[in-house]
């Protein structure tokens, strides 16, 4: 282990304080109102969603007025917001399994960054090394 070095603990510090201010919540629920207009153009989904549709307690509404454009026959609008609702659940469950993943050991100065940095391979193999092989 080498000496401390007073230029990165300064370099990581701006680093963490950068990642950390923002808010990655933002990101996915910009990505979940975007589903959500998409699906409002379905017929069965849309007449829930203008008028509101509560799931676990959240209530999420689609004004009429919120549209967009797509070609898209009624068939694949469907298959559209299937798939990206799983992507996006992926996604978010993904990004939860990083910071845990990052954090719990205390190991790192910078540990996002130290995450980022595996492979899909090695992040999985480290999910697999701390949820199912204990």
């Amino acid at each position: 282990m080498g000496a401390p070095d007073p230029e990165m603990d300064e370099r990581y510090r701006r680093l963490n304080e950068s990642f950390y201010s923002s808010s990655p919540a933002l990101y996915f629920e910009q990505r979940l109102n975007s589903l959500l207009v998409m699906a409002a153009d379905d017929p069965e989904y849309g007449d829930r969603l203008h008028r509101g549709l509560t799931i676990v307690g959240e209530t999420f509404t689609v004004a009429p007025s919120e549209r967009v454009e797509s070609q898209l026959s009624e068939k694949q609008l469907r298959q559209f917001v299937t798939s990206e609702t799983q992507v996006l659940l992926h996604h978010a469950a993904e990004s939860l399994l990083r910071l845990y993943l990052a954090h719990e050991a205390h190991l790192s100065p910078c540990p996002w960054l130290s995450i980022a940095s595996l492979s899909f391979k090695q992040f999985w193999r480290a999910v697999d090394d701390r949820f199912v092989n204990q």
